[in-house]
């Protein structure tokens, strides 16, 4: 049965290698993709985005999205995003957001490359984790869609 495996949360890195562009291929190479692309974009902070890419997986790495700072959430009773990040004090400008999708035949075979990648993201980031919808911090997780 075919379908996707999605991973997505936020990263930090043990130190920066000095911003989005840079960290981004470092984290793409981390997980075996060698051909990745950055892109200008005034949506993310650090203005860049880097996207990887083939008929396989799909992974998008960039800052946090301004409107974070800006935009307060009727759900979390009108603190931002940014203010339930708190925990990570001066370090803001050195976390990272990604969503990587696998496109798989054999779920077997994706979960163990799921595994593979949560294991290496935990090895090499000083934190990894995702945010519920009321800004709570979690575990990042595999969600798998199945295709008929």
């Amino acid at each position: 049965m075919s379908g996707t495996a999605s991973i997505s949360g936020f990263v930090l890195p043990k130190k920066s290698a000095g911003g989005v562009s840079y960290d981004g291929a470092i984290f793409c190479h981390l997980l075996g993709f060698t051909d990745c692309y950055e892109y200008a974009s005034d949506h993310y902070m650090g203005d860049f985005h880097v996207v990887s890419s083939s008929d396989q997986h799909m992974l998008m790495f960039h800052g946090l999205k301004r409107d974070y700072q800006t935009d307060p959430m009727e759900e979390l009773g009108g603190e931002t995003f940014l203010d339930r990040l708190a925990f990570l004090e001066a370090r803001v400008d050195d976390l990272y957001e990604f969503r990587l999708e696998l496109y798989y035949e054999h779920k077997d075979a994706a979960a163990r490359f799921a595994s593979d990648v949560l294991r290496a993201l935990d090895e090499n980031y000083e934190a990894v984790f995702d945010v519920t919808d009321t800004g709570e911090r979690c575990p990042v997780s595999v969600r798998f869609l199945e295709r008929a």
